[in-house]
Parts: C-alpha cells; structure tokens; sequence
C-alpha cells in the first residue's frame, strides 16, 4: 500500500512559507484512499419507511416462517438492530415518518440563527497561557495511537472507514493531523457530514429522534485528540461530572442517593429539581459558545478553529438510503463529533456557575447547589425559596444560550420533615418556570435521574425487574439459539446491570434472577436441569458459555464504584463518603462479594466450578487452545445450523443421556441398570464408552476420523503439498505402520497422524505418544528411499483432539506451522462434536442385542 509520505512532506514545507495546503491535504487523502462514487439518492416523493411485516392473510406457520426470514435478514446485516427490534416487540413495528416529514421539521431547526445576546453571555477572559499549547503543541505518535478511532465506527461522507484511516502508519497520521493544527481551519470537503437519525422512544415522529452528525474520521480523529488535551486542562467546574476521566455517573448518583437518605435520616428539609433542557445540542446559540470559550480561557487561535468549523458546517439528512440536499446549520453543537460533548458542558457550566452563591446545601465542609452531567441539571437547595430562586437563575443564564427548559421532563422532589411525628413527608413546593408549575414527584410515583428510577415515597433507587419478561420476548421470538444467547449476554444483561449496580438490591433477588436467566438457558439449548453451574457462567475459552453471573458480578461492580466515589478527589464525594449509606453499602458488598471483587477473580471461580464437576472435568483443557472453544463466540456460531449447535452443546456440556448419566442419585435402587444396553460387557454405560469404545459405533468412529483426515489433507494439498493417504510401509523390524497422512512439499516431509480420544487422560501425553509411535528411524528411512530424499528432512506431526472437541497444544501449534489456516481448526472441532453427536443418537436407535466384538485402532 502507497501512503504517499513524500507528498506529506513536500506539503510541510509548504505549510510552513505559509501557503494553504487544506485542498492539498484532501487530495493526498483520497489519493491514499480513493474513494467509491458517491452518490446522494434523493428523498423519496412518498411513502413512509416502514419495517418488512408479514402479509396478513397468512397461516400461521407461513407467517412464523416469513417472520423467522425477516429477522434472520437483519441479524445477518445488523446484529444490534435485530436484537433491539426482537426486545422491542411488535409494538415497535410501525410506519416511521417519511423522509420529507424529517426534512420539514429538522431542516428549519437546524438552518435557524443563533440568537445573538445583547451583550457577551460570558465576560471574555484573559487567555491562560498554559492552555495555549492545547492548539499549538504538535501531536505526538503517542498520542495518535493512544487515540486511534475504533473500527466498528461508520465512515464519513468521504468514504474512508476507520480501518483504513488507522491502517495509515502512525507517523504519517501525525503529520497530516499536524497540518491540520498548523493551517488553523478545516477544509470544507472535511467538515461536511452525513447526519443519520436514532430513535429515542415514544412515538414515531420527528423530534423523537436523535440527530447524529457523521463526519469524516480524520476530523474525528483531530477533535478527539484535542478533546483527550482539553479535558486535562479543566476548564469546567466541579459541579459538571460529565466528560472527566472519572466515574461522573456513579458520582452523581451516589451523591442524589445519598443526600436524600441523610435527609430523611437527620430531618432535615431537602428540595431537588431536576431539569431537563430541551433539544440541548441541536439550539444552543454559537455566539454563546464562543463566549464561554473566551470566558475560560481559551486560546484566540483555537476559538477562531471552532468559530471557522461551525461557519463551514454543512450536512445532508440521511433517512435509509436516501439524502437530502445540503442543509447549512447555524447553530446547535455537532452531536457526534469528539469535542462537542466537552464544548457544551463549559456552556452548561457557565449556567450553574451563574447561580446564587449564597443559596447551597451545607456538606461539613463543603456546599454544593447543583449536581450536572452534560444536560442533565440537579438543583439541590433546603428551601422552597431557595429552590423558586435557583430555576429563575437557570433559566435565565439558559436563555442567554439559546437554550430553553423542558418542563414535561423536569420534575422536582422535596422532603419536608415532621419532627412531631418524626418522619419525613414528601410534598408538593408548588415552584414554577415563567409561569408555568413544575411537576412534582407523587409518593407512588417513580422518576428517573440519569437512567436510574428513583421510588418517590422513599427517594431510594429502585432495582429493575424486567428480566423474566425479556426472557419471555426472546423465547417467543423467532431466532437461533446462538442468537438467544447473544441477545441475553449483550443486550439483557448489560441493560439489566446498571440499574442494579445502583439500585436498591438482594442477594436473594440476584440469585433469583440468575436462576430465570439458567431456566431460560436449559430450554433454549435444550439442556437437562443438572447441567453444571460453571458450564453456564464459566467464560468461554475455559469451555463454558460466558453468561454473566448477578449473584457475584453486581456487587463486584458495585464495590469497585463505591470504591471510585470514596477515593474520588470530588469535594462532595469526600463530604458525602462518610456518611451511613455508602458506609453500609460498602460493608454489605465486601461481605457478599468475598475473594470474588475482580473479573479475573470471578472467571477463575466458575472454570473451577466446571472443572471440577463431573460432566466438565474432561474441559480442564480447553484453555489449552483457541480453536478448542471460537464456535461458541457468536461471530464464529452464526453459520451454524440451529439443530447442529444444539448437538455439539450437548456433547461439549457432557449432557448426552447415557445410563450412568440419567441414574444419578439412584443406582442403589433396586432394579437400576448401568451396563451398556449393546451388550457388549462395559459395566458402566458412560458417554465416553458409547462414543469412544462400544463396538456398536466402531463405524461412526472410522467415518469421524476419516472426515477428520480428508479435511486435513485436502488443505494441504490447496496448500501445495504432495499428499499420500494411508500408504503402509514396512520397516526392517518386521513392522508394518500406516501413517493418516505423508505430505511432501519443496524437499520437507512431514508425517501427519490423526488421533480422536476420550478427554479424562492428559492431551499433552497422548500427543507425545502418538508422535513417539511414528518417530522412527526405520519408518522414516522407508519413506526418504520411496521419495529419493534425506531422512534429515521428515518430521511426525499428531492431530490429537477429544471426542469433546478440545486439542493439544501442541497439535496446534504443529499444524499451523504446516500452513494450515484456524478457520480449518476451528470447522474440525466442529466436525469432531458432529461425530459424537452422530455416534450416540446411532448407539440409541440400533435395537440388536447381539454380542459384538470390541474393535480398536481407530481414534
């Protein structure tokens, strides 16, 4: 690949005479990569976009069928979209708004003025000089990689995808970003973006929907390292917790938790209003930011970037497929870009510092009168007075901004106490906003601060309980199991864990919740109920399915962010820390979690957990090698057939129903019987002996290692290799040996021996031994004076894997050394758990009592 790197230099120079090299710059970045046509289709005349239902004077198998069609479509496309529209219900399937009814209401919002105060919103400051090598120090290669943009992030209107930009050596990157810092503006072809639209909720019309900006992603890359060196400057107030290299959210509602509990506990009056602002991003005046940007400190020459990006900024609406003409905004923060987030939190604190000083709640030794994280505004005051004062102040340094209050989202929360009765009432203040009453909380009412529900009679965090209905949706869903899992590990789990890490919780109830999630598991798999505990939880590459365990992960999750909050610089949190509630919390997450406080910790228990049952202690070796366990991570699962991987789950969790397997607990019963239904004289009926031993399925064994030993000589052989299959060679001793595999290729011979075995023995021992088999001096002689060659140039190789699916290390480590890629690895596994799968359900339906003879020699 050509990067060019003579012309970055040529336009350093150049730069540096003080030419302008913008235009230059795009042209060297399409011409490293250049881009596909871009076309614009434009918005449709009609019809709204809608999802694909089925037609409705269908059968219902025919609908379930054009149903389970529709979804396998998106989960192949889009994984988290399927996932989201699955737990979304059919509810969620509706007409949405028509491209034109997008462009009608956000075209307007977004081409109107910024309003102009009559006078700066912020007093301009005397520049900082150690903030000016914020816009003026060049970027280290350090700080490129340390930054580097993800890859499963979209592209810009350019077409270069983060894959590619990050594929651009370090040193290079750095230079053109360098550029970008010494011209001083953004070249228009970079500035404009592709602005997509994501749902929030409620009904489907415009203004339920988020505008995202999508930009190109050497701009992203450029703001985001400015953004990495202007939140280390700390340009905004401690009051602001959003966007600091520190646990905001958890700060914010630890400090909302447990101010309410220290007001009900002493009696002390407790007025909060949380206020929301409406369309925060999308409105706020670009004069106002330019003043707040003056006003801390900043710069002239990063003001004026920031003045010349927005009066450059353009976009196109994209609805589906199709794209607007160019729409100009004139004002609003670019959502989606790396620095707006910071920009407006300086706005937003420019507002709170605005307010009275004199009007706080008293914390030891601190005060504090509001709590923000981005545009989510807690005011906290002692009383009702104080609190009419304090949503005057807001909203008037909010207007200044362009910005107005949302009333319908803002609610306000007061405890006034009884000391006759000694009790705290919940009470309406009866506080309003330009006329207009504040609602307030109800004591049967919930209300939610920062994704987390807050019970109004008792001001505690309540505890979500929607897992057993998620479960529901997604059992009735028509979906693979492997998509189940993925569904519950990545989408129900993770959304459940928040508002359990701060909800008000049990142990009890987590445990109980573990249990649906398993219940659920069993059916979806089809597993039986004594599967073990580790299989579920244990992570993947040491053989279970990674399901995240509640009982242990939450309060491990929570400990560590009480811990954060304790040990947090924040005033607040050191006023707040020693208070009873975080105190007994931490008591009761140390006491629940005991050695199990770290991921590391937790995995390490349940791979103990599994190893050490009966049904997993053959899976001791899975962490041995990758290729054992890769088929149940979803990217490698999702081309398996559903009634196929319900087969290899059952062989790999031990869960075949063999006569020592399904009379547990029981074989002292009179009448119980153990030994092999083949007759074959096996005393105990394991799923080992039916798979690995019983001469019923001496042919189900040759056909698996057969398939075992074509698939390994058929890639050789793609690799160029000269394959001999099963040629037997007679050696001086009067031995005669016939090796699976003779492979020859540019003067190297390299013997290959395939071997399927039972897991309970040492993986490792069986290699050697199998290798130490054909290691002769003799063999090797026959087969140099078949070929004309020297014996120094053949080696013995074993392909040495379990009936369950789990190879030898060093198996691996030989066969990629012969050129053979892990895809070919992983589709063996596969194969291997097909086979015993195969052997079992042919063991169960052969009827004949027969005595057979024990066969061997074949793995």
């Amino acid at each position: 690949m050509a990067y060019h790197g003579n012309q970055l230099v040529e336009l350093s120079a150049r730069a540096i005479r003080g030419e302008d090299v913008g235009g230059a710059l795009v042209e060297w970045l399409t011409a490293t990569y250049p881009p596909d046509p871009v076309e614009f289709p434009p918005f449709p005349t009609c019809r709204r976009l809608q999802w694909s239902i089925p037609r409705p004077n269908l059968k219902k198998k025919q609908k379930r069928r054009e149903e389970y069609r529709r979804v396998q479509r998106i989960f192949r496309h889009n994984p988290t979209r399927a996932a989201r529209e699955v737990l979304a219900g059919r509810e969620d399937r509706r007409n949405w708004p028509s491209a034109q009814e997008f462009e009608c209401f956000w075209r307007p919002l977004f081409e109107t003025e910024s309003t102009l105060a009559p006078v700066p919103v912020c007093p301009p400051a005397q520049p900082r000089s150690d903030f000016d090598w914020l816009f003026i120090k060049p970027f280290s290669e350090k700080e490129v990689v340390s930054t580097r943009l993800k890859s499963n992030t979209a592209a810009g209107p350019d077409g270069i995808s983060p894959r590619q930009w990050n594929a651009i050596p370090a040193i290079l990157k750095s230079l053109f970003l360098n550029l970008l810092m010494l011209i001083g503006r953004a070249p228009s072809a970079l500035t404009a973006t592709r602005t997509v639209f994501i749902f929030k909720g409620g009904d489907p019309v415009p203004k339920n929907y988020r505008p995202i900006s999508v930009a190109s992603v050497a701009l992203r890359h450029f703001h985001k390292i400015l953004a990495a060196r202007l939140s280390s400057l700390e340009v905004v107030g401690e009051s602001q917790r959003a966007f600091k290299p520190a646990d905001g959210v958890g700060q914010c509602l630890y400090a909302l938790q447990t101010l309410i509990w220290n007001a009900r506990l002493s009696y002390r009056p407790l007025f909060l209003a949380k206020m929301d602002v409406a369309k925060a991003f999308d409105t706020v005046s670009r004069h106002a930011i330019f003043d707040c940007l003056r006003g801390v400190g900043l710069s002239a020459r990063f003001v004026e970037y920031i003045s010349r990006l927005y009066e450059d900024s353009n976009t196109r609406l994209q609805i589906g497929g199709t794209f607007s003409s160019p729409v100009m905004v004139r004002r609003g923060i670019r959502q989606g870009d790396p620095l707006s987030p910071l920009i407006f939190s300086i706005v937003v604190d420019f507002a709170i510092n605005n307010l009275p000083q004199h009007i706080e709640v008293d914390l030891s030794n601190t005060r504090i009168s509001a709590l923000a994280f981005a545009d989510d505004i807690l005011l906290v005051v002692q009383t009702k007075q104080g609190l009419q004062t304090l949503l005057e102040s807001l909203d008037v340094s909010l207007s200044l901004c362009g910005l107005q209050l949302n009333l319908t989202k803002s609610t306000s929360f007061s405890l006034v106490p009884s000391g006759k009765d000694k009790k705290s009432k919940l009470v309406n203040p009866e506080v309003s906003v330009r006329g207009v009453q504040l609602p307030a909380v109800s004591i049967e009412q919930t209300w939610c601060h920062l994704g987390v529900d807050f019970q109004g009679k008792a001001g505690v965090a309540v505890c979500p309980s929607g897992v057993g209905a998620a479960l529901k949706v997604v059992a009735g869903a028509p979906l693979k199991p492997q998509q189940r899992l993925l569904i519950l590990t990545r989408h129900i789990i993770p959304s459940l864990s928040y508002g359990l890490v701060f909800g008000r919780v049990t142990l009890g109830k987590l445990r109980q919740m573990d249990r649906l999630v398993r219940a659920a598991v069993r059916r979806w798999l089809r597993l039986p109920h004594d599967v073990p505990l580790g299989f579920f939880h244990a992570p993947i590459r040491h053989g279970g399915l990674c399901i995240p365990s509640l009982a242990t992960s939450i309060p491990a999750l929570r400990l560590r962010r009480l811990r954060s909050f304790v040990d947090s610089p924040w005033r607040v949190a050191q006023a707040l820390s020693p208070l009873g509630l975080v105190q007994r919390q931490l008591a009761w997450c140390e006491r629940v979690t005991g050695e199990l406080r770290t991921s590391k910790a937790i995995q390490h228990h349940f791979a103990q957990l599994l190893h050490q049952s009966v049904d997993g202690k053959e899976l001791r070796h899975a962490a041995a090698s990758r290729y054992s366990t890769d088929w149940l991570k979803y990217e490698s699962a999702k081309g398996i057939p559903a009634a196929d991987y319900l087969k290899y789950i059952a062989v790999r969790a031990g869960a075949l129903p063999s006569r020592i397997r399904t009379t547990r607990g029981r074989r002292s019963d009179p009448g119980t019987d153990v030994t092999c239904r083949s007759h074959c004289g096996a005393a105990a009926e394991t799923t080992a002996h039916i798979v690995q031993v019983c001469p019923r399925t001496h042919g189900g064994r040759v056909k698996r290692h057969d398939a075992v030993c074509s698939t390994l000589a058929g890639v050789l052989t793609d690799r160029g290799w000269g394959v001999e299959r099963e040629a037997m060679y007679s050696l001086s001793s009067g031995r005669r040996l016939k090796p699976d595999i003779v492979a020859e290729r540019n003067g190297v011979i390299a013997v290959v021996d395939a071997k399927i075995i039972s897991g309970a023995g040492d993986l490792e021992r069986t290699y050697r031994e199998k290798v130490a088999k054909y290691n002769l001096e003799d063999l090797k002689q026959a087969i140099v004076v078949k070929r004309g060659m020297l014996k120094d140039a053949v080696s013995v190789k074993a392909a040495t894997i379990s009936w369950r699916g789990l190879w030898s290390k060093n198996s691996v480590s030989e066969l990629l050394g012969l050129g053979i890629p892990g895809s070919v690895l992983r589709s063996i596994t596969t194969r291997v758990l097909f086979g015993a799968q195969m052997n079992f359900s042919r063991f169960m339906m052969v009827t004949s009592r027969q005595a057979l003879m024990e066969r061997t020699g074949v793995g």
